[in-house]
């Protein structure tokens, strides 16, 4: 059968050209190659990736441009020996990392995810008001949100991963994240392929996970914006799915205002569920494990990881990975 090469490209570099890295994986041709119409319009999954980042740039940009005075407000954090620290931090400016700055270093280092006001919140996520701040790590006792935000943190890298692992020459359309129980045993991320079908070799899919895993090297933030869903379905003019997504998750906050939060993690941008971690250097072990196809052409890619600081034997990882394979029942993309 004719095989088609297909280069991977460097995470994070949007300008480099994919033909420069020597590793590549291939994909069987299908019988009368389908291009994607999009394709006809010059439309490149780097030229989305682009327009999304270049857009949440600017959003980003008026909305600290907006804050002409910095107002105070009063940040309360329970310690673990039972104190409360008080700290006085800046209103839309100030971010819970800060407070952990403030607390302790290893609080900065190891938080997964934030509790605000008894609500779940994103490390990076400016605080708007006076605020009681709890933080979550995975050594706690009960490290059930910082579990979650780990999980979906995954997807999104896995989201990321697709978006430039192949030739621009070959379409992906992301779907979004299904919403997968972490009882499921993996994480995953829908996607269409402009080729058709695909079943990966062993080898490819290694080829994807050590990508992944250069990627969750460099640190990067996950950076949540909250916007308005006018705003946000202009950062993917041409994506349906994630307009869809835009009006799923779409809620008024307590001023009256619709908003939709969207993540930025290098250059990629996305409309998941959130909070999400703080960066992707709280992440160690992710392997990309199956590609299942569905009836209607959609692939789900699945795979699973593990948090930085927590160690496994390869033999007990290995029943891990052969478990996050299984095909998991159909689940809508999360909302």
């Amino acid at each position: 059968m004719y095989r088609l090469r297909i280069p991977l490209s460097r995470h994070g570099n949007i300008s480099c050209s994919s033909s420069r890295n020597s590793r590549c994986f291939s994909v069987s041709k299908t019988i009368g190659f389908k291009l994607n119409e999009v394709l006809k319009t010059n439309r490149t999954n780097i030229s989305d990736r682009i327009k999304a980042n270049d857009a949440f740039e600017i959003e980003k940009r008026r909305q600290i441009s907006l804050v002409k005075i910095v107002n105070k407000i009063q940040v309360k954090v329970p310690l673990k020996t039972g104190d409360v620290k008080t700290l006085l931090m800046n209103k839309y400016l100030s971010t819970p990392f800060h407070c952990a700055m403030h607390v302790n270093k290893l609080l900065m280092n190891d938080c997964g995810v934030a509790v605000v006001n008894g609500a779940p919140w994103d490390m990076h996520r400016p605080l708007v008001e006076d605020a009681t701040v709890e933080f979550v790590r995975f050594q706690d006792a009960s490290p059930t949100e910082a579990n979650k935000a780990f999980w979906r943190s995954c997807s999104h890298i896995l989201g990321n991963l697709l978006d430039t692992a192949f030739n621009q020459e070959l379409f992906i359309t992301l779907n979004g994240s299904p919403n997968l129980p972490i009882e499921s045993g993996c994480f995953g991320y829908h996607v269409d392929f402009s080729w058709g079908e695909w079943k990966p070799t062993e080898s490819e899919l290694q080829t994807l996970s050590r990508e992944a895993l250069l990627l969750t090297a460099k640190g990067w933030k996950f950076e949540p914006l909250s916007v308005s869903p006018e705003v946000a379905k202009e950062m993917f003019p041409h994506s349906r799915p994630r307009w869809d997504a835009i009006e799923a998750l779409s809620g008024v906050t307590a001023a009256g205002v619709e908003r939709v939060t969207v993540y930025r993690c290098g250059t990629y941008v996305d409309v998941v569920p959130g909070p999400l971690l703080p960066d992707t250097s709280l992440i160690s072990r992710f392997d990309v494990t199956a590609v299942h196809g569905s009836p209607d052409g959609t692939h789900t890619v699945q795979g699973v990881a593990l948090p930085t600081g927590f160690d496994t034997h390869y033999t007990t990882w290995k029943v891990v990975c052969d478990n996050s394979k299984l095909q998991t029942e159909r689940i809508e993309t999360s909302t």
